[in-house]
């Protein structure tokens, strides 16, 4: 039983540290780019007909099957889109604990501008 509950924290944690990964967050970011740039510049929701014209009978086939005619209501750009929130929302959880630790146990460092500088005051003669 106790080699089921190690197995579990160790997926667990895996998927942790997957979604507090920047690059796992900067692969996200770059497949939401790619796919709402592609969604921008092929024409949505038309009729199949216009793109076979535009594309040909075999691409336009493959495209439709991709949704790459409905981008942005396509499931899996959704699926990318919760993923990319689910990974931000990890990122600040697990930041949180130590930016309130500065934050309240710390005093001085809640200043704008930080802990005070020491000043060296130095006299010219002259």
């Amino acid at each position: 039983m106790a080699a089921n509950r190690q197995d579990g924290s160790d997926w667990a944690d895996q998927i942790w540290r997957l979604f507090i990964s920047l690059k796992f967050t900067v692969l996200l970011l770059a497949l939401w780019l790619v796919f709402s740039v592609a969604g921008t510049l092929i024409p949505q929701n038309a009729e199949p007909a216009r793109y076979v014209e535009l594309y040909g009978p075999s691409s336009a086939n493959l495209m439709m099957r991709l949704g790459l005619f409905d981008v942005f209501h396509s499931t899996w750009y959704s699926v990318i889109l919760l993923l990319l929130l689910l990974a931000i929302v990890a990122c600040t959880m697990n930041l949180l604990p130590s930016k309130y630790v500065f934050a309240v146990k710390d005093p001085q460092a809640r200043r704008i501008g930080g802990p005070p500088k020491r000043r060296l005051d130095i006299e010219i003669s002259g």
